[in-house]
């Protein structure tokens, strides 16, 4: 599917060397809150990845290189981005720690406060959508857990983590 970008935007993702085709309509103009079921599947990774004590097994929830590369307005976002990645690592391993050792399985995920973040704002060429304090509630043997999700964001209808914890 062909997207085509407003002037503005345009003239900005071209510059990074992004096509217009390469971003999605939903990272555009502000529509619908896209539903929660891509990040469902996300938490289920990262509770197998906690449970696992590997954090790489929790990476496809984390928001993908290419796309934040298009996304972010700064002086070296590759770095930036391996930086958010490698946080994410650690908040999984802590994670891990949290749970404890026994597989969990997710229970519910509850979208925290979310808001439409328009270009310019916080670094960024591109609108998405911002879920703060996503809170997961998952059954670990006979206990319920509940965790919080710092920070997803929307690259199309898929959510992604950029901040598993606080941002330190």
């Amino acid at each position: 599917m062909r997207h085509v970008l407003p002037l503005a935007l345009a003239a900005s993702a071209l510059s990074l060397g992004a096509l217009a085709q390469d971003v999605p309509e939903q990272n555009l103009e502000k529509g619908e809150l896209p539903d929660a079921s891509s990040a469902q599947q996300g938490a289920r990774l990262l509770l197998s990845a906690a449970s696992a004590g590997d954090p790489i097994l929790a990476r496809a929830f984390f928001f993908p290189a290419p796309a934040f590369l298009v996304l972010k307005d700064a002086k070296n976002p590759a770095g930036y981005h391996e930086l958010l990645m490698r946080a994410f690592d650690e908040d999984v391993r802590a994670l891990a720690k949290t749970l404890g050792n026994e597989p969990c399985a997710l229970e519910t995920l509850t979208l925290g406060r979310c808001r439409w973040i328009v270009p310019g704002a916080q670094a960024n060429k591109l609108a998405y959508w911002s879920c703060r304090r996503t809170m997961l509630k998952a059954r670990c043997g006979d206990r319920l857990r509940t965790c919080e999700i710092h920070t997803l964001i929307n690259w199309a209808d898929t959510w992604y983590v950029t901040h598993l914890a606080a941002p330190r």
